[in-house]
């Protein structure tokens, strides 16, 4: 298996990434490292670490900048082995992680179609204490109501080059478009419940509530037929502004921000009432009508 890391000025994070892959029990076949066109010194330390005395091929690809799905695709075409496993460089795998995908993801590859295996998430970072998520069972149901597929995970190399990452989604959600296009080609895909990846999380990389309702959109356009016109209607407004500010409220009071929570909570009662006050608006707050969406 290969390892690949996109990275755009993440200097502060990608140490912990690529010694976390050092560190792995079975060694990965190659670690390719795309920096794209950090601004910062993401470059200089990535060939610091590949350019010393490494227990596998290790080697940095300095791209134009680009954005995270380009990165990705130029890493793609580059990869020599069967199954490559994504890191996004913010991140990081305890000891043994890999070994135990790799078995995992070929276990599995006796059914053809099987082409990408995702692992539970210990949530660290800008929230607080280690808490973690485990990883929803691949469902199409549940797939069509937001995407349930970290892209720090296992994947076919032959099924994701057949597609490739859509760079028109590098602005937010090119990972959802990623793994619906291959769940509506037949390919399908497991969640591996042993070691968890170790997945820092960032308020500077939580995608605005803007953004959520018109990204829904545009993949429900670029994925016609996948939802039923019914469906269709039924995911749009589970991205509303107003869903999306109710998980918002609950985003920040799961990660103990409650400050900002109180604060956003104030801006939405004076500029979105419907997140209080739409029929079903308190019911979903209180919890008795669950996240709109995740």
């Amino acid at each position: 298996m290969s390892v690949i890391i996109p990275v755009y000025n993440g200097a502060a994070f990608l140490p912990d990434a690529i010694a976390s892959v050092f560190a792995q029990t079975a060694r990965p076949a190659e670690l390719i490292i795309g920096d794209d066109g950090s601004t910062d010194n993401s470059a200089e330390i990535a060939e610091l670490f590949a350019g010393g005395t490494t227990p596998f091929p290790a080697r940095v690809m300095r791209l134009p900048h680009g954005g995270v799905y380009t990165t990705r695709n130029a890493l793609l075409a580059e990869i020599k082995t069967k199954w490559f496993f994504n890191l996004d460089a913010d991140n990081k795998i305890p000891p043994g992680f890999l070994e135990k995908i790799y078995a995992f993801a070929v276990g599995r590859s006796v059914d053809p179609d099987f082409a990408f295996a995702y692992p539970d998430r210990l949530i660290f970072g800008d929230c607080a204490g280690n808490k973690t998520r485990v990883a929803d069972e691949f469902d199409i149901a549940k797939f069509k109501r937001g995407n349930i597929v970290d892209m720090n995970c296992a994947v076919r190399t032959d099924a994701a080059r057949r597609f490739g990452f859509d760079t028109d989604f590098n602005d937010g959600w090119g990972d959802y478009d990623f793994f619906l296009t291959l769940a509506r080609m037949g390919y399908t895909g497991a969640a591996f419940h042993g070691p968890p990846l170790h997945y820092r999380i960032r308020r500077s990389s939580i995608t605005s509530l803007a953004d959520r309702s018109g990204l829904m959109r545009r993949m429900v356009a670029k994925h016609k037929g996948f939802w039923t016109e019914e469906e269709a209607d039924a995911v749009c407004e589970l991205y509303s502004h107003e869903a999306m500010s109710r998980n918002r409220l609950f985003e920040l009071l799961w990660t103990k921000h409650y400050g900002a929570m109180f604060a956003f909570a104030a801006k939405c009662l004076f500029t979105r009432p419907r997140v209080f006050f739409s029929r079903d608006g308190i019911p979903k707050l209180l919890g008795f009508g669950g996240k709109d969406a995740e």
